[in-house]
């Protein structure tokens, strides 16, 4: 008898057995299913109206269009500086072009100033030289004057045993060329002649080539003239340019701002728009909750889609964990 109730009782625990992993199989999916349900619910909540769509592709689209605006100024705000830059260059550069043409100019006229009065030395030189050349032109006829004078003395001198003989005296000689004074040799003429000749030779050299440098001068200081208007006329280009720049620069900079004062006045009114939607929904969300009976709560619990607690605080139980705190409570 024993042996049979111990058979007996053999079924039994293997039928407890199966009914306590039924149970536990069913209990998972339970389990599986709620958390399917919570999931579902909360993803409900995260999903927008078509008008939210609509209004979200629409601020990110206008967000899109104001970047790339904001990139294009900046861009023109780069390339403004550089040009900015390269005028405060250029106009550095013309100022020194024009500090040297200037000092250049200066110069050639200093050095004008000198050869015209090296020439003007030069052309007195020559005047006295041919003063004097004239002078000796002059003291040689008078010599050779004095020379055909003396020859006609020594002429006369020739017979004076005529004279002698019928006791005359010779007068004496009223030549008006004849002066006593100290004789000059006809080779020191000639010498001093040839001298004043090479040095008026070397004068007019001199003059050729003061004249020759002059003309130089006179071309150097018309090539810096030329230098300095093209300098003046690049630097009044680039001012000109300059101050178009920067008028394109102040216009930019409003543009910026009233760009700036848009995006953040859009993105405001997006702000408040978010915040009216969500209350909106909140609004719904409580219009929509009715008078339940009490009968079946527990199944009723899971089946209404609950939005996500975003205003929880740190320590509260999440949302996932509803299921399972709410199971705990039915089981006591």
């Amino acid at each position: 008898m024993a042996g049979e109730e111990a058979e007996k009782s053999q079924p039994d625990d293997h039928m407890a057995e199966n009914g306590k992993t039924a149970e536990k199989t069913g209990e998972k999916k339970k389990s599986e299913m709620k958390r399917e349900k919570t999931c579902t619910t909360i993803n409900a909540g995260f999903r927008r109206t078509p008008e939210e769509q609509d209004l979200a592709y629409e601020l990110k689209a206008q967000m899109m269009r104001n970047l790339d605006i904001q990139n294009a100024k900046l861009k023109t705000e780069l390339t403004l500086h550089q040009r900015l830059e390269e005028s405060k260059l250029l106009y550095k550069r013309n100022r020194k072009l024009q500090d040297e043409s200037n000092m250049s100019r200066v110069n050639a006229i200093k050095l004008m100033k000198m050869y015209e009065r090296k020439a003007n030395i030069a052309y007195n030189k020559l005047d006295d030289l041919e003063k004097e050349m004239v002078r000796t032109q002059e003291l040689a006829t008078r010599v050779s004057h004095e020379l055909e004078a003396s020859q006609a003395g020594q002429e006369q001198r020739s017979s004076p045993r005529n004279e002698k003989s019928e006791g005359k005296k010779t007068p004496p000689s009223t030549s008006p060329h004849h002066k006593h004074t100290t004789p000059i040799r006809p080779e020191d003429v000639k010498r001093k002649n040839e001298i004043l000749l090479a040095d008026n030779d070397k004068l007019r050299i001199e003059i050729q080539r003061l004249k020759r440098d002059n003309a130089e001068l006179i071309k150097k200081a018309k090539h810096a003239q030329s230098d300095r208007d093209q300098a003046l006329h690049a630097l009044g280009t680039s001012e000109a340019a300059r101050s178009d720049l920067m008028k394109r620069l102040d216009k930019e900079r409003k543009s910026k701002k009233k760009l700036d004062t848009c995006i953040t006045r859009q993105a405001s009114e997006w702000i408040q728009n978010r915040k009216t939607v969500l209350q909106l929904e909140e609004e719904d969300r409580f219009d929509s909750v009715n008078a339940v009976p009490p009968l079946g709560a527990d199944k009723r619990t899971y089946v209404h889609p609950t939005q996500k607690n975003v205003y929880q605080p740190r320590k509260m139980v999440p949302v996932q964990d509803y299921s399972s705190a709410n199971q705990g409570n039915t089981d006591h």
